[in-house]
């Protein structure tokens, strides 16, 4: 019983040095992140950015995500790095959550280093994580946003312009890294509020935020922004009825993660964090004598309330293909929502016992069994990809009519990915999450020496085919072959051991 107390004692009121803070970061990151270094999956785009070397970020409006390849790579090009890429990514994200948590707390205690862990627990983001190129230059991405917000400086001019820089850097590796920001400012008020409960130096504090992000924007604009030559579409300003539809579509994806197994446990976040913006706000109007004083304080917390909420969806709500661009990757604003929530319920628990602080690491060890979950569907789903290109390339080399085909076309190669329907029930986000839906790309069999392409269209010629198997069919037309993949049969039905 004495070692428990002990322990928790160690976990909610010891203080920690930067080091120590970041050893600490560093480990949980790292647990976090195990499945996917010892899968060693290549996802999606990976296979064409190893084989070309390059990543053609630039034209995106992400050149800093480049050179921080070439960085890396200590070459002009970006080979596959993979997981040099991810520890790289690791060390960067322990390096601004210590400086955002010395920003913060001072000298914080594990409890507290907790608050900032949804940064990298969030499990959308572990479709970022899941690249073996983004998820680097992503993370430096984010920690930039972190220092952004922690950087203070006794001169005016660079108290401004660092944090700006750091901003627009920061958008250069991925654009949406600035919702973290945006987010993270939300908190950064919410804590200084708390700290220090009077409204002159909260505002002041909104306004200097309010003036990175223009600052930043325009310096985007001017120096990245002429470089895209791949806007995906572009922005579009919707019509009212099209962005409420556009903000539940977002919003179901977002709440897709809470199931009926974990629903008590974010409800009683909610709740605890519901709690603390409360007593938060109860706090700061005591502090203020006059009406106006009060108001104004009010006014702060909702904004900062309404601002981590509005993070969630950001710029995603102007994009003109909202549908083919809201994969789980894209919402990284949930990350510093949970931050917040995390911030407000761990005022709640410390007024009613500083013990119970150690109550934010039970949502945290559910995002890592999600993660857990996430790499064995990675793994199948390895399995499945290297069987395809196995029995596709045999048949190709092993029939003589097939041997002088001098393109390989590749039809109708998506699928669902291999997620049981049990699992799928108690993990509805899985599938969204991993949002992989090919089990053979053209690109993966030119690996292996053969010139495989997409199919321009699909094949509707007479020919019979050369190879008939049950999961593809394989033809010889002018000289190429076409290779057309059937939809994969799902695993046989079984009884589902959830009670």
């Amino acid at each position: 019983m004495m070692r428990n107390r002990s322990l928790l004692a160690k976990v909610t009121g010891q203080l920690l040095s930067s080091w120590q803070a970041g050893g600490f970061f560093l480990a949980a990151m790292g647990l976090y992140s195990l499945p996917l270094i010892l899968n060693n999956y290549a996802y999606i785009d990976d296979t064409t950015r190893g084989l070309t070397a390059h990543t053609y970020w630039t034209q995106e409006g992400r050149a800093v995500g480049d050179v921080l390849m070439y960085a890396l790579s200590m070459t002009g090009a970006a080979p596959d790095l993979f997981p040099l890429t991810l520890f790289a990514g690791i060390v960067a994200m322990a390096y601004g959550m210590v400086r955002l948590a010395r920003h913060w707390f001072g000298h914080p205690t594990m409890a507290q280093c907790a608050i900032l862990l949804p940064l990298w627990f969030n499990p959308y983001y572990l479709q970022q994580l899941s690249y073996h190129y983004d998820c680097f230059t992503v993370s430096v991405g984010i920690s930039l946003m972190m220092l952004a917000v922690s950087f203070r400086h006794r001169v005016g001019l660079l108290h401004w312009i660092v944090p700006s820089l750091l901003v627009a850097a920061g958008m250069g590796t991925n654009q949406i890294t600035l919702h973290v920001f945006l987010g993270l400012a939300c908190v950064d008020v919410l804590q200084r509020s708390h700290a220090r409960p009077g409204q002159a130096c909260s505002w002041q504090l909104v306004r200097h935020h309010f003036k990175v992000v223009l600052s930043a924007c325009l310096l985007y604009l001017l120096v990245f922004y002429p470089m895209i030559g791949n806007d995906r579409g572009g922005f579009i300003l919707p019509s009212v009825a099209d962005l409420g539809a556009r903000l539940v579509a977002i919003l179901e994806r977002t709440l897709s993660f809470i199931s009926v197994s974990t629903a008590p446990i974010f409800i009683g976040l909610a709740a605890l964090a519901s709690t603390g913006w409360v007593l938060s706000v109860r706090q700061g109007i005591r502090a203020n004598a006059s009406v106006r004083d009060k108001t104004l304080y009010l006014f702060i917390h909702m904004l900062c309330l309404m601002g981590l909420v509005l993070a969630v969806p950001g710029m995603l709500l102007f994009i003109s293909d909202l549908e083919n661009n809201l994969g789980a990757r894209v919402l990284i604003g949930v990350s510093p929502l949970l931050v917040g929530l995390f911030y407000l319920a761990y005022i709640a628990l410390v007024r009613l016992r500083l013990a119970l602080a150690g109550l934010l690491f039970i949502p945290l060890f559910v995002f890592l069994s999600f993660s857990y979950a996430y790499g064995q569907v990675m793994r199948d789903k390895k399995d499945l990809e290297i069987f395809s290109r196995v029995s596709v390339a045999t048949d190709l080399l092993s029939r003589p009519e097939l041997q002088p085909a001098k393109v390989v076309f590749i039809e109708n190669y998506n699928t669902a990915p291999p997620i049981s329907k049990c699992l799928q029930d108690v993990l509805p986000a899985l599938d969204y999450v991993f949002g992989n839906y090919y089990w053979l790309l053209p690109e993966q069999l030119a690996k292996w020496g053969f010139d495989g392409q997409a199919s321009p269209e699909r094949i509707s010629f007479d020919d019979e085919p050369v190879v008939v198997k049950p999961f593809y069919r394989i033809y010889l037309h002018d000289g190429n072959a076409y290779v057309r993949l059937e939809p994969l049969k799902s695993a046989p039905a079984l009884e589902c051991g959830t009670q």
